[in-house]
């Protein structure tokens, strides 16, 4: 059972993290690398795995505590605090090292209060799951049919993109993201995202498509921060870095030299506060 689980519960706790718990989930350079293959695999848990999930994780409300849904749901929205303060952090390390003002040994100090409370609020997490260990177990039984079937999907698709060797790092990382499950499992949301949700994610927008001499990128940003957009090839190499840096709320428009590339298929990856995003770019000479 636990190595049908292994691929499932990685795609599940890429899509979980990206809401919660983020802080556990490495920059997999396979990922970075293969752009498209994460944004397939994040669509197909999105259609296949999470409404079957969110059935079971609303099963397992039926025996925990008034408290305990009280400490989930705290925890939850402290890590999206976390989330971001971690990531301003990290930004502000990042500007030091490029002006030469970096100390490790601060920066150390500076993120061990939030590593402390982070840690500590995963034990919290990691003593509800032990105490329904049981109950846990049983909903996750009662999927295995299912379980078959996302794991010999989730494998399909990472092939098609990573050769023979880097598969075996994707399952590696998997075999990670499995052992963090059962906090993932609880930190699962058991509702949809609301329509006004879906409303507040950055709207991200390319034109024209096929490109040929040029192109703008409209960016969209529903809070202000870090911005990123990267373009990829086919092969998912990074052929360049169009912007990195901070922006405001509101719409930010780029311009994009495509004169350069041969005809075929690219991706751009945009990376905001909110999350992640991939747009895909056909240049025709």
């Amino acid at each position: 059972m636990k190595r049908a689980l292994i691929l499932m519960f990685a795609v599940v706790f890429l899509l979980i993290a990206h809401h919660s718990t983020a802080q556990h989930r490495g920059k997999h350079p396979r990922h970075a690398k293969h752009p498209e293959m994460r944004k397939e695999l994040k669509a197909y848990t999105r259609d296949n795995v999470m409404p079957t999930m969110r059935e079971q994780r609303l099963k397992l409300d039926a025996f925990l505590t008034k408290e305990e849904k009280k400490t989930i749901e705290e925890i939850r929205e402290q890590f999206k605090a976390d989330r971001k303060a971690m990531h301003a952090k990290r930004e502000q390390f990042k500007q030091q090292k490029e002006n030469g003002t970096f100390d490790a040994e601060k920066a150390k100090a500076d993120m061990k209060p939030l590593r402390d409370k982070h840690k500590a609020n995963v034990e919290k997490l990691q003593a509800i799951a032990q105490k329904h260990e049981t109950q846990m177990k049983a909903l996750r039984e009662e999927i295995n049919p299912k379980i078959e079937t996302w794991k010999t999907d989730i494998e399909k698709i990472a092939t098609k993109y990573v050769s023979e060797e880097e598969l075996k790092m994707v399952k590696h990382h998997a075999g990670k993201a499995w052992r963090m499950r059962a906090v993932a499992f609880l930190l699962l949301p058991t509702e949809k995202p609301s329509k006004q949700e879906r409303k507040n994610e950055d709207i991200t927008k390319i034109y024209p498509n096929p490109a040929q001499e040029k192109q703008q990128i409209s960016v969209k940003m529903k809070e202000a921060g870090a911005l990123r957009i990267e373009l990829y090839d086919r092969k998912g190499d990074k052929l360049q870095t169009i912007f990195e840096g901070n922006k405001p709320e509101g719409e930010h428009i780029f311009d994009v030299n495509t004169s350069a590339l041969p005809t075929g298929n690219y991706t751009y990856q945009i990376t905001t506060p909110t999350g992640k995003t991939t747009k895909k770019l056909i240049v025709k000479k």
